[in-house]
């Protein structure tokens, strides 16, 4: 401390105490991810999340297919696969905070869309709490029924999240959740689209103070772009005489 004190001085420093903390880590769950993974050829797969945040150097045996990857640091999976591949086993380990090694198995295929179904995308705008939020979606009219999809809990923070729904042609409600019973805070909400995201057909906010809200929709869609091959006819003498039998 030149400057303050000369040589002469007799300096005393007393340390009365150390104020130490640290964050306590509980037992690290096994490594899991949510299985099977069915993805929709040529679209942008909804990130599918690890079940715990405490890993971390993630990797994949054998490689993921061309047009996907696994973050090293997070192992969020995402990407987007243009062809389609059948069932496909896969080993995914990472190293847990506390030391140690987990590994998970995930089946992964990539279909065409079609045939019988539909591609219909939720998109969520979460506020600064996205773990509080979650969705279901039941098969029919009412929310008491058949739980076809779910993620127990949103991972990007005042941003969008998404979800693809390849489900049969039918009724399905759709379920939008909040552990904490307090709503999100504006703006947060989320709609529904058809063809890659390019037709908003329903939407809607979660107020502040509600633990849930619901909305019901048809996956019936006439055509899918890139997917179904349609004619417009403008007269109808240029129709089949067995249109509609």
């Amino acid at each position: 401390m030149e400057g303050l004190f000369s040589a002469t001085d007799s300096i005393v420093l007393r340390l009365s105490s150390i104020d130490l903390s640290a964050d306590a880590i509980g037992v690290v769950p096994e490594l899991s991810y949510p299985t099977p993974l069915v993805l929709s050829a040529g679209v942008e797969m909804g990130e599918v999340y690890p079940n715990s945040e405490f890993y971390y150097d993630f990797t994949v045996t054998p490689a993921l297919p061309e047009g996907l990857s696994i973050d090293t640091n997070t192992g969020k999976i995402s990407g987007r696969v243009t062809s389609l591949l059948p069932s496909a086993t896969y080993s995914i380990q990472a190293k847990k905070v506390s030391g140690g090694v987990s590994t998970a198995v995930v089946t992964l295929s990539v279909e065409a869309c079609t045939g019988g179904k539909s591609l219909i995308t939720l998109v969520a705008f979460t506020d600064s709490w996205p773990s509080e939020g979650s969705y279901k979606l039941h098969k029919g009219k009412a929310v008491s029924g058949e739980v076809v999809s779910s993620v127990s809990a949103f991972k990007v923070a005042n941003g969008l999240n998404y979800g693809d729904f390849c489900v049969a042609h039918g009724l399905y409600a759709l379920e939008l959740l909040d552990s904490r019973k307090d709503g999100w805070k504006n703006p947060g909400g989320w709609w529904l689209t058809v063809d890659l995201g390019e037709m908003i057909f329903d939407m809607g906010q979660m107020p502040s103070k509600v633990d849930r809200v619901s909305t019901v929709f048809s996956s019936l869609l006439p055509f899918q772009v890139e997917v179904d091959e349609w004619k417009l006819f403008n007269s109808e003498n240029a129709v089949s005489a067995d249109y509609g039998v």
